[in-house]
């Protein structure tokens, strides 16, 4: 940590301490958020020039990949904190399409202290000490990694990135020097490509072009040295109006892949664009029907690899080339059922499910179609589906999956999260996420941090998370900030959370987990309407035994008890986990109940070990002898 003497900030009647990240208007204390505090830092540091946005994102989110948006919700929050009107902004000037600038007069007051720009206030969040959760086996913490994000593509979502793509091996590539390598460093050889989804015409099925974009970038991920946008996170930039230049910047991509299905399935047009100067590499036109289209996705993969200079040896063109079905109408399905997984309602999921299905009545030999059956099926559990229902149902079509390809990583990691998250087979999980490991080295699984996380493993969990959030970063859960929660690293958590809020507004899970995080940091006032919120859009499915804790621990027993009896009736209606009474119950102090219901919420498999091991909210708990004798007998650590 630096020692340096570092001013105080003063401008009209607001001062800015970075040794204290303390910002004081009319001598009151600014409630600001570490983001907020920080890019207020870096524009007064640099308030003689106007800071590009791309600068700013490296400096303030320089860990994590965020869009332009985001950094606008940052200053508007940050000029309602300071009274600014932005439409005759006083302290930050918005330059159209370049950026912000401080325009204030500043004077500098002495001080002394730890520097509180950026990249100190950086410095000191690492060498803070984390909960004993997450030290090494020596005692001391592993820190954050600092190195800049790098936005990834494989296809679709998490589980997903084994759906259309075979295990990863090394590639040799011919020398070349990318010219744009935004997020990298000069010696790494990985370059960054988004396959935007294809353009289609009106009257042609909605899925297709986001489907064969998806399909082609799989193909393409067969090589290490790529490294791809998933495709539903190129989606959100894909805008005519914007530059190749433009979409690069916000998607952290050294190349784009752009395509047009023709009118009618009648061919398709691609090209390579490169992001530093908007120059078109190759430009291919495939004539033909979509019959061909195992044909033209090889073909196509094939052109790209080529003009990025990228080869495979031996091995790698045969996964390379590899089809999990012949048969037409089958990968038609797959390709339905893949698209309605990623909105996520509960009626895509049943859509995928029926899509999954026909696929495999199709072509009873379709292995990927099994495993996303799987995925399918567990994807139920945030719509109020008992997990008698849907677990026995998603194991089913995994085992099958493998039963047809023992070497399928997909299916092995959907095992892995139902032997750890239903199951509490916790052997049998580590089996089979090592297995999954071993056959596609590059899989991200997005339980395997907390998994990691539940037994101590604290360095690997930090990296899983990590790769977990680089690779799907605009991904709607929030199991990469519940991770921090866990650790209780509630600012992280709460950057994170407010990113998924941004981009998921009406997502039920990040409310509850924002209102989590402020309960933790005693903000009461601020978590009940994200509790209440919660509830709310998921009609009472999420956040009730969450509201009836903050309301036990407010000392508002009377609305905590009207709160249980909303989750037995709620309960008649959908299935309600008794992790939720447990909660209430945590809050009221009545132990031997709480202890009761998180047995029974076990017995249901609807109780996630690391939330019954690192949920603040249980602490009360946990000297307790029935706590400490079910965690002992569950083969959890103590």
């Amino acid at each position: 940590m630096a020692t340096e003497t570092i001013p105080v900030y003063a401008f009209d009647d607001v001062t800015v301490d970075p040794r204290t990240c303390l910002v004081c208007k009319t001598s009151a204390a600014v409630q600001l958020e570490p983001k907020a505090f920080n890019l207020l830092v870096y524009l007064i540091e640099n308030r003689d020039r106007v800071v590009g946005k791309g600068e700013i994102l490296d400096a303030v989110w320089r860990d994590t990949a965020v869009s332009d948006n985001v950094l606008s919700v940052t200053v508007a929050k940050l000029r309602k904190a300071l009274g600014e009107d932005p439409r005759t902004p006083r302290y930050i000037q918005t330059v159209h399409t370049r950026g912000y600038r401080f325009v204030a007069g500043v004077q500098l007051k002495a001080g002394n202290g730890p520097n509180g720009s950026p990249s100190a206030l950086a410095e000191a969040e690492e060498s803070a000490q984390y909960p004993s959760a997450v030290r090494g086996a020596s005692g001391r913490p592993f820190p954050p990694t600092r190195l800049r994000r790098r936005v990834l593509i494989l296809a679709g979502s998490v589980a997903l990135v084994t759906l259309v793509a075979a295990s990863v091996v090394a590639v040799k590539r011919a020398p070349r020097t990318p010219a744009f390598s935004a997020g990298r460093g000069a010696s790494d050889p990985v370059i960054s490509v988004a396959v935007l989804p294809f353009r289609s015409h009106p009257g042609d099925d909605e899925y297709l072009g986001t489907e064969v974009a998806d399909s082609l970038a799989s193909r393409l991920s067969n090589s290490t040295h790529l490294r791809l946008v998933p495709v539903r996170t190129a989606l959100r930039y894909d805008d005519p109006t914007h530059s190749a230049q433009e979409i690069g910047r916000n998607l952290r991509a050294d190349y784009l892949v752009r395509g047009e299905l023709h009118q009618f399935h009648s061919g398709m047009t691609v090209e390579v664009v490169r992001v530093s100067d908007g120059a078109q590499l190759w430009q291919g036109a495939f004539p033909g029907s979509l019959a061909d289209i195992f044909r033209a996705e090889e073909t196509i993969a094939g052109r790209v690899l080529n003009t990025l200079m990228v080869t495979l040896d031996h091995e790698e063109r045969s996964r390379f080339y590899k089809r999990y079905t012949g048969n037409l109408e089958a990968y038609e399905a797959f390709l339905r059922a893949h698209y309605y997984m990623n909105p996520s309602s509960k009626a895509d999921i049943e859509n995928s499910i029926a899509y999954f299905k026909q696929a495999v009545a199709l072509d009873p030999k379709y292995a990927l179609a099994y495993a996303g059956l799987s995925d399918a099926y567990s994807r139920l559990s945030a719509f109020g589906i008992a997990p008698s229902e849907f677990v026995p149902q998603s194991r089913a079509a995994a085992m099958k999956a493998l039963d047809v390809d023992e070497k399928l990583a997909y299916a092995h990691s959907m095992l892995g999260r139902i032997a750890y998250l239903n199951d509490w087979d916790f052997a049998r999980a580590g089996e089979e996420y090592k297995r999954a490991l071993q056959l596609e080295p590059t899989l991200k699984h997005q339980w395997y941090a907390l998994y990691l996380l539940t037994f101590n493993e604290a360095a690997k969990a930090q990296v899983e998370n990590k790769k977990f959030d680089d690779f799907l970063p605009f991904a709607p859960g929030i199991a990469v900030a519940q991770f921090y929660f866990f650790a209780r690293e509630y600012d992280r958590a709460l950057d994170l959370t407010h990113r998924k809020l941004d981009l998921y507004p009406n997502n039920p899970g990040p409310h509850e987990l924002l209102g989590q995080i402020y309960e933790a940091q005693q903000r009461y006032a601020e978590a009940l309407p994200e509790m209440q919120k919660a509830i709310s859009l998921s009609n009472g499915i999420v956040g009730l035994g969450s509201l009836g804790h903050l309301y036990a621990i407010m000392g508002r027993e009377d609305d905590a008890r009207n709160t249980l009896q909303k989750l037995i009736t709620q309960s008649r209606l959908a299935y309600i986990s008794s992790y939720q009474f447990a909660l209430i119950y945590a809050g009221l102090g009545d132990k031997d109940k709480a202890i009761q219901d998180l047995e029974r919420a076990h017995a249901e498999r609807s109780l996630s070990p690391a939330t019954f091991r690192f949920d603040p909210r249980l602490d009360n708990l946990r000297r307790e002898p029935g706590f400490r004798d079910f965690t002992r007998t569950s083969g959890l650590p103590l």
